[in-house]
């Protein structure tokens, strides 16, 4: 009662309240219904006509209610029903519209994340959360916000400094320097005293091994390394000591900055766990807020914070892991091309440094630092996720980097140090490894794929099977016959096309890529492979006089009369003759017979750089992508299961070449000598945590482990488009007797007796059909 004439609520989708609509008029009015009807949210506008009939079209739920009668039961006029308190729930809710639209503006502002009060941040959050629990509308806003607010980090000088044991260091640079004033002042293997004892395991417990590292201790002591000339600290224990990295522990130290991006994770996992239809526009926005490589924005630790926020958020939320990871893995991807062309013309300093004078060097080291930096974050993650017991989730995480891979990083042109994630992870599991090669074969094996595609396949097959150390004799060899049956395939087809002088035709460069892949891989595994006779190298290279059955016989191509070895790398082919001499001397003097008779493929063409091919002549894109990590500090995830190439000893060999085999012509260059994040580089104290070194016989690679039968390089879909006349056909030799194969019955049980020597049967037999003998 006591509302405002002319006027009735209308209803709006929201929040479903129960509203009466009044008829205006003066007294003395016709009796009039009061329409009752149930609405989501109020509204006020002007009362018009045929009002009831105007609510049924826009589908409103209308009750007519009448008022009480006004002489003989009649309704007394109008009745001015709920009309004030659709007023007032109007004004409520237009103030809190006006408060909701103060709290997305508070949420907008990047810098009140960063508030150095953890209750001002806890408050902010909660108050992110209501709105989204209130107004679904503002999922996509809010979320947009705390990405940018991720992306751009705090504003002040605060946000970088470090507080350990109750001390605070400026940079991680000074605690560095810490660090090293410690280990200076402790003469060898002497115990550190309680003070800093505690500052350095308050320091241990931010490396990613940190908790499993301090178990046990009872002291901290400093001393030289026993296998590398540092000094580092170690944790004494009753049953020994351990070293372990403190450089790895000051770049995993949270500064204020990485605690506030954290608590903005938390945030936007709560929030996308109530409504994950906003992933999908939250990991859009992830991908352009991305910070730039170059340019003042463009600081290793930004990039550091920037990708460990995404990791977590991979490691929360299920169905952003593949974007993500292929997100970030482009960019890294980005960064390692970068890098390669720097080396070839470097840009300007100031494009990347700002104000700062730098020459080439501090450029080229500027990105190699982040590019360490992210791959350092990689190879953590990997060996937290996927180093302990294997279920449904690390079976997933593996498949959605192996798809990353085929997609993002095969298909870029040299990149030099991404590819080593997947390279670790193959180490990890003997499946993860099968299912890396299954890839790679599969895609040089596919013809519906590209051909720049399936000839930088079996580049990688060449290198990894060559470089992996923790791989075992039986998947190189399989690996290995595999290539050889794809050059065998192709050497008809080869041989057409060269004799009419097509050296450059897809065909030859694929069959090309085969041979060199395979040279390349018995250049690391002919003496192993002899071991494994005959299946080994008597299978690929049979002896002089023996006949060649096998499909995967290397010999025939080697022997072709298109002299495949002198068309590839000629480092490649003489490394090849080199290891296989003490297994088969006379195929490697035709070989080396045919390098001398045959000019070079590269006479005409300009000297390749170090680390290419000498067949880029004949359309082959030289490059091994194993070969040696160039990052100083994430490699020692590679210690252990990285195999360095020694060079075979050989005296025969006059041509010059440079001593080192590969180390001249194939190797990547040096490492490059990038300084840690952390700080200045310090040459006496390493930082390379050497425990990380990888125990394979404890990952499941023994000696005995081989692929399974579902290892191979064809699908099902793939052997429909195989032609049985490209396959060679295994004969049988002259003097072979023809048998019949064994019986399936075992035909002198005493049963299948028993049943032949019934009456039944004799009595069925005799009838003229044929003679049955008593016995079988």
């Amino acid at each position: 009662g006591g509302g405002v004439p002319g006027f009735h609520a209308r209803c709006r989708p929201g929040l479903g309240a129960v509203c009466a609509v009044a008829a205006g008029g003066g007294g003395g009015a016709p009796a009039a219904a009061t329409e009752l009807f149930l609405c989501p949210e109020l509204e006020v506008w002007p009362i018009q006509d045929r009002r009831s009939r105007r609510c049924r079209r826009r589908g409103r739920t209308v009750m007519p209610v009448h008022s009480p009668a006004h002489g003989g039961g009649q309704a007394a006029g109008p009745q001015h029903v709920g009309a004030s308190t659709a007023v007032g729930g109007a004004q409520e809710r237009h103030l809190q519209r006006e408060k909701q639209r103060a709290c997305v503006d508070l949420i907008s502002t990047a810098g009140a994340w960063y508030d150095k009060d953890p209750a001002a941040r806890e408050s902010l959050a909660k108050t992110a959360l209501e709105v989204v629990s209130a107004c679904p509308s503002q999922v996509h806003t809010i979320c947009e916000n705390l990405v940018k607010a991720l992306s751009s980090g705090a504003e002040d000088g605060a946000g970088a400094l470090l507080h350990i044991n109750g001390r605070t260091f400026q940079s991680r640079g000074d605690l560095k320097a810490e660090c090293q004033q410690l280990l200076r002042r402790y003469e060898d293997n002497a115990h550190l005293e309680d003070a800093d004892a505690r500052f350095v395991l308050e320091l241990l417990s931010h490396h990613p091994r940190g908790p499993g590292k301090s178990d046990g201790c009872q002291a901290v002591c400093a001393g030289p390394h026993p296998k590398f000339p540092t000094r580092c600290f170690f944790v004494v224990r009753e049953s020994g000591r351990e070293d372990f990295s403190y450089l790895r522990c000051i770049d995993n130290a949270p500064t204020g900055e990485i605690r506030c991006q954290q608590h903005i994770c938390n945030v936007l996992c709560a929030i996308l766990r109530l409504h994950p239809a906003a992933c999908e526009k939250t990991a859009r926005s992830i991908e352009e807020k991305f910070p730039p490589y170059m340019g003042r924005m463009g600081s290793v630790e930004r990039h550091r914070n920037w990708a460990q926020s995404i990791l977590f958020l991979c490691s929360q939320i299920q169905q952003l892991t593949e974007f993500l990871l292929m997100v970030l893995i482009r960019r890294m991807v980005e960064i390692d091309a970068a890098i390669h062309r720097m080396e070839e013309q470097v840009p300007d300093p100031a494009a990347v440094l700002g104000d700062k004078q730098a020459d080439e060097t501090a450029l080229f080291d500027h990105m190699a630092q982040i590019l360490d930096a992210n791959m350092m974050l990689m190879f953590e993650f990997l060996q937290r996720r996927l180093t302990g017991a294997v279920r449904d989730g690390e079976n997933q995480l593996t498949k959605s980097l192996l798809s990353v891979f085929e997609g993002t990083v095969l298909l870029t042109h040299r990149v030099r140090c991404v590819q080593f994630l997947w390279f670790y992870l193959a180490s990890l599991r003997p499946a993860w490894a099968e299912a890396f090669l299954s890839v790679l074969l599969q895609t040089a094996y596919s013809p519906a794929h590209g051909m720049a595609k399936r000839v930088i396949a079996f580049a990688y097959l060449a290198s990894f099977v060559g470089r992996a150390q923790f791989l075992t004799t039986k998947y190189a060899l399989r690996t290995a016959q595999y290539v050889s049956a794809f050059a065998r395939e192709g050497l008809q087809a080869a041989e057409f096309h060269l004799a009419k002088g097509e050296a450059s035709h897809p065909r030859v460069v694929l069959f090309l890529s085969a041979v060199q892949a395979l040279c390349y891989i018995l250049c690391f595994y002919a003496a192993a492979f002899a071991r494994e006779e005959p299946e080994g190298l008597g299978g690929l290279l049979p002896a002089a006089g023996a006949r060649v059955c096998a499909a995967e016989a290397f010999s025939p191509v080697l022997e072709s009369g298109c002299r495949p070895l002198a068309r590839i790398a000629r480092t490649v082919a003489r490394e090849f003759c080199r290891n296989v001499q003490p297994h088969r001397p006379q195929l490697a003097a035709v070989l080396r017979q045919q390098l001398r008779a045959e000019p070079r493929a590269d006479e005409e063409v300009e000297e390749p750089e170090e680390g290419a091919f000498h067949g880029e002549a004949a359309g082959l894109d030289a490059f091994f992508p194993f070969d040696p990590y160039r990052l100083r500090h994430s490699s020692m995830f590679l210690l252990g299961i990285y195999r360095d190439w020694v060079a075979a000893a050989d005296d025969s060999e006059s041509e010059g070449e440079a001593p080192g085999g590969f180390q001249g012509d194939i190797a990547a260059g040096p490492r490059v000598p990038v300084a840690s994040h952390s700080g200045t580089e310090d040459e006496e104290t390493s930082d390379a945590d050497f425990t990380d070194a990888a125990d394979v016989a404890e990952r499941g690679f023994i000696p005995s482990v081989g692929p399974s039968p579902a290892f191979r390089p064809r699908t099902s879909a793939d052997m429909l488009d195989v032609s049985p006349l490209l396959v060679p056909m295994e004969t049988l030799e002259d003097d072979e007797a023809f048998t019949l194969p064994q019986a399936s019955i075992d035909v002198g049980s005493n049963m299948l007796h028993c049943l032949l020597s019934t009456p039944a049967y004799k009595a069925g037999a005799d009838d003229g059909r044929r003679p049955v003998p008593n016995t079988v």
